[in-house]
């Protein structure tokens, strides 16, 4: 397992995408819970023993993401990367602090440079 599983991430479960529905801790060790949105509703799935060998479950978004203006990112080489918006633009992108923004965007970021951590987020900023 690549992070911690937080309700709402965007996961990668062996070749499946789907999202975490809970994660529970039991007794018996962490169990997550899924939720396969399709075109004709929903289908829930759990519980799955997250620590099973066969089972290899990545984060691809995190539960927090995507980033807003003035966030702190740290990717997985422990770089960090500031929410900003670029000239008159609404929407917000990571510049790093090597000074440079994503080429192709945030999803280019998220699969290239994992996992992310949020390390700081003004909440009286609006997610917009």
């Amino acid at each position: 397992m690549q992070g911690e599983i937080k309700r709402g991430d965007r996961l990668k479960v062996t070749i499946l995408d789907c999202y975490a529905e809970s994660v529970e801790t039991t007794s018996r060790g962490r169990f997550l819970y899924l939720n396969f949105r399709h075109q004709h509703g929903t289908l829930n799935v759990g519980p799955l023993p997250i620590a099973a060998e066969l089972l290899k479950v990545e984060a691809l978004t995190p539960y927090s993401w995507p980033p807003r203006k003035d966030d702190v990112w740290e990717d997985g080489q422990g770089l960090k990367w500031f929410g900003v918006r670029p000239g008159d633009e609404n929407k917000v992108t990571l510049f790093s602090a090597r000074g440079s923004y994503p080429a192709d965007g945030l999803d280019e970021l998220l699969l290239t440079n994992g996992p992310w951590r949020l390390v700081y987020r003004n909440e009286d900023e609006p997610p917009f």
